[in-house]
């Protein structure tokens, strides 16, 4: 599949580690690019669902095309699924628990 970045700052961190420590700390800077990287070796999101654990889930209620995936945990990647069947967006990396 094929990521787009919703800002400059998600993309970089997935481009240079060191920035990614930096910005979310060593243990969700790695989990972060892991999940992108299991993203694009994917052909659908239907397929994400069979990877563990990253309990790859659509967010509630039912909110059009987002999807969460556990990066640690309270901290969820959160990506959009677009009209184009290979490729997604990232959005965003939140702590659900704040």
């Amino acid at each position: 599949m094929e990521v787009r970045f919703r800002t400059r700052k998600l993309e970089r961190c997935y481009e240079d580690s060191a920035f990614a420590e930096r910005t979310f700390g060593l243990t969700i800077a790695r989990s972060y690019i892991k999940a992108i990287d299991q993203l694009c070796d994917i052909d659908s999101f239907e397929l994400m669902k069979l990877i563990r654990p990253r309990r790859f889930h659509q967010l509630q209620p039912r909110q059009h095309n987002r999807y969460a995936m556990d990066l640690t945990g309270n901290y969820r990647l959160i990506v959009e699924a677009t009209d184009e069947p290979d490729q997604f967006n990232v959005l965003n990396v939140e702590d659900y628990h704040d």
